[in-house]
């Protein structure tokens, strides 16, 4: 059995003060504790072999800190911080980070040590289509990102949800989205 913890972006107020409290480098507020929650719950069901872990935006953020003893953390567009490259942080092994060319939120990622991300080209100068999900699609039909069906379930394949990064936080158990 795989499951797969996405952790969603910023989807309102309370989002934005975590993503401003992010900015100066801190992932310690309620948004980063309830994930961490909800990860153990995940990695203690299926087993961490067995778990990935995904995010987008402030969700890679999240993502990158508790999902580190999953199989995989997967991101999309995931903020680098002047912290993250004042202290060195390294991506690890284990971490995908996927951003768009012109993500204003991911523009510090290619100074980040580490494992270089996946970069997908961008179409047009507007920040906030280039932040989207759905950039995604734009990858070659070839590309893998992931593991096997995680990779194509990012990529929007047969086996996807609707959105497979947006929604609130799913575990998915052989096809089934359980809340």
């Amino acid at each position: 059995r795989q499951a797969v913890v996405v952790h969603r972006g910023t989807a309102g107020f309370q989002d934005v003060m975590t993503d401003a409290r992010l900015f100066f480098g801190d992932k310690s507020g309620k948004r980063f504790r309830h994930a961490d929650n909800i990860q153990k719950k995940a990695e203690a069901k299926y087993g961490k072999a067995h778990v990935s872990t995904i995010g987008h935006s402030l969700g890679s953020s999240v993502a990158e800190k508790v999902g580190q003893g999953s199989k995989e953390v997967l991101t999309l567009n995931k903020p680098t911080t002047l912290e993250d490259l004042a202290k060195g942080k390294k991506v690890s092994e284990k971490q995908t980070d996927v951003r768009t060319k012109y993500d204003p939120v991911s523009i510090l990622r290619p100074y980040q040590k580490g494992s270089d991300a996946i970069e997908i080209e961008s179409t047009t100068w507007n920040p906030l289509a280039e932040h989207k999900t759905d950039t995604l699609k734009r990858l070659d039909e070839g590309v893998m990102i992931g593991r096997g069906k995680l990779g194509m379930m990012m990529r929007g394949g047969a086996d996807a949800p609707p959105d497979p990064i947006s929604p609130a936080m799913f575990l998915i158990d052989d096809k089934r989205i359980l809340r």
